[in-house]
Formats: C-alpha cells, sequence, structure tokens
C-alpha cells in the first residue's frame, strides 16, 4: 500500500513539474480584449472560449470552480492544495484543488480553482467583459509572455 501512494506522489510531482518548467516552449499569439482598466485575453478549452484577464500582481493563475466543473474533461487534477489565496478584496480561500489544462489545445497552464466570483463581478463593472479566470505571473513568467497594449497584443 505504502509503494502505492509513493508511486502516486511520484507521478503527481512529475506532472506538476511538467506543467511549471516549460519556459516558453509553446508560442501563442493572442489579440487583447480589454479597454484601459482590463487586459483580457479568450483561449480556447476545447470547444469552449474563456476569457482570462492577466494580473501581473497574482502569483498563480486560477480558473472559477464553476467553469471548472462545468468543463472537467478539459483539465487534468494534480492534488488538493492547502495553499491560501488571498485576493484583491481581502478574501481568503484554502484547500483549493490544482489543475492543468490546454489553452487552445497545445499551451500547457497549470490553475487553482476557486470561486472568483466577487473579481468577475468587478472586472464586468468596469470593462463590460464576462471572465472565467485570471492569468498570473506564474505563466507570464514561464511562458515569457509580453503584453503590446499599443498593438493590443499577447504573446511570447
Amino acid at each position: 500500500m505504502k509503494v502505492k501512494n509513493y508511486i502516486v506522489y511520484i507521478i503527481c510531482a512529475l506532472i506538476l513539474i511538467s506543467c511549471t518548467n516549460y519556459h516558453g516552449d509553446y508560442k501563442f499569439k493572442r489579440s487583447l480584449i480589454h479597454n484601459e482598466t482590463s487586459p483580457v485575453v479568450s483561449f480556447k478549452f476545447g470547444n469552449k472560449n474563456a476569457n482570462l484577464i492577466i494580473d501581473t500582481g497574482s502569483e498563480i493563475s486560477i480558473i472559477d470552480d464553476n467553469f471548472y466543473l462545468s468543463n472537467m474533461n478539459k483539465f487534468t487534477f494534480i492534488e488538493n492544495s492547502h495553499k491560501e489565496i488571498t485576493t484583491i478584496n481581502g478574501t481568503v480561500t484554502s484547500g483549493v484543488i490544482m489543475a492543468s489544462a490546454l489553452l487552445n489545445d497545445s499551451i500547457p497552464i497549470l490553475f487553482y480553482i476557486t470561486d472568483i466570483d466577487e473579481i468577475q463581478k468587478n472586472v464586468f463593472i468596469k470593462s463590460g467583459i464576462n471572465i472565467q479566470g485570471i492569468i498570473g505571473c506564474d505563466f507570464l513568467y514561464n511562458n515569457e509572455a509580453v503584453i503590446n497594449f499599443k498593438d493590443k497584443e499577447f504573446k511570447n
């Protein structure tokens, strides 16, 4: 039994490492959907689109729990994390799920899954755009991403 658990932990660790250490191996170029206050990009998850706000102040990438639940087949479960997530309005969430996914069927990303209703409401009020998640600095750094506001592009 201990050997089985050990093997499962090794596999999870390898999946996690493979999702976070690719440093720009996957090229992308997306148009920004934004106004001055809300840089948002749209990516495909299988046959569905997800609008993701780019947040350079967020250490991690987050997908809304409702979007995750309705599209679970597009995500690979990694683990239940004990990481505490503090949102912009001070809400602290812990015990979140970590899952990986492919943006546009080719760009790996690691998401923490949690309720982002308040963030969604604030973004919608400011920009009129419904978002399903946040692209954080983890993705930006690992992919050497560049936001070009003048040309309204998000690329690496």
